[in-house]
């Protein structure tokens, strides 16, 4: 019997070996303990070094996350039940699919980009010379504050409000005058925005005699409907994505007008991209099925299947013979 903390979330039977995924969501220690720690029977054995019962693990920072969602891919022989037990932790949003081969697990989830953010991070680039000393000192002392108190998020909104309190006080004139600057230096900067509100991030981490070792990651446009979404060919992988219906949103500044107004929506569309052994893309398809998402997706040899729905259910067959060319 073994316990371990957190959730379970999958787990995989290769070659006789189990290879078993937890999450912990939220996880925030106190300053005197250093992870990771192994525990037996309620005491430490191990808080720096592998030892003769576990493998210390090796803990993997991704992007520097505001809130430590950890996940733990542990390894377990199960031909020596006596063989150390090995396991790498991953400080990342918890993966939401888990697909693996023969030779590698690989581990997404789904990232939503806040338009509303990206287009203050234009109003902070524009307007930052024109505020008043008061409220940069603000802005410095927000980002001074400790990442445990407030988090990376709750310290852009404090500072979106202090930039907002600068527009309220301009006059109309003045607020059209910037909206239609922030605007086109938005549109300079995310030409495609559709695009970038809604990614698919993979990580890969390749089997090994002696366990896991941590490869790479990549993102593409969209989400996943579920494992059968992704397949590895060769040294390649493939994916079939929907992006999902998005509405753009050009900023208003205004006092008659909310800072936000909607535009029309953007309709969902479906992809299939190619990811070499490094994920980096050397093959796209985009575009397929405007207005439709895909409810069902195999890979077979050189050859991907896609039903999407709407009204119909039209079945897609993609030639995927050529990785740089789907």
């Amino acid at each position: 019997r073994l316990d371990f903390e957190g959730n379970y979330t999958s787990s995989r039977l290769i070659d006789n070996r189990l290879y078993f995924i937890t999450a912990n969501y939220n996880y925030y220690p106190s300053e005197d303990s250093n992870l990771p720690r192994v525990f037996e029977k309620g005491e430490v054995i191990s808080s720096s070094n592998t030892t003769d019962k576990y493998i210390y693990p090796t803990v993997y920072y991704v992007d520097t996350p505001s809130s430590l969602n950890a996940t733990t891919v542990t390894t377990f022989n199960l031909d020596d039940s006596q063989a150390p037990i090995n396991s790498q932790v991953y400080l990342m949003p918890v993966g939401e699919t888990v697909y693996a081969s023969n030779k590698a697990l690989y581990l997404a989830y789904t990232k939503y980009i806040s338009e509303y953010q990206l287009r203050m991070a234009v109003a902070r680039e524009i307007l930052g010379s024109r505020l008043t000393d008061k409220e940069r000192q603000r802005m410095e002392a927000i980002n001074t504050i400790d990442s445990l108190i407030l988090s990376e998020d709750e310290k852009l909104n404090k500072i979106n409000q202090i930039i907002e309190g600068y527009i309220s006080r301009l006059t109309v004139e003045e607020q059209k005058n910037i909206s239609q600057n922030i605007e086109t230096e938005f549109k300079r900067q995310h030409p495609d925005i559709a695009n970038e509100l809604e990614k698919t991030v993979v990580h890969k981490i390749s089997f090994t005699d002696d366990g896991l070792n941590y490869v790479a990651s990549g993102e593409v446009t969209g989400h996943l409907l579920n494992q059968y979404s992704l397949d590895e060919s060769g040294d390649n992988l493939r994916l079939a994505t929907t992006r999902g219906q998005s509405w753009i949103m050009p900023m208003m500044f205004t006092q008659n007008v909310d800072m936000i107004a909607p535009a029309p929506e953007v309709n969902s569309i479906n992809n299939v991209y190619v990811l070499d052994k490094s994920l980096k893309t050397i093959g796209t398809l985009e575009n397929l099925a405007p207005g439709e998402k895909i409810y069902s997706a195999r890979f077979m040899g050189n050859r991907a299947y896609l039903v999407t729905f709407k009204q119909t259910d039209p079945l897609f067959v993609i030639d995927l013979e050529d990785p740089n060319k789907p």
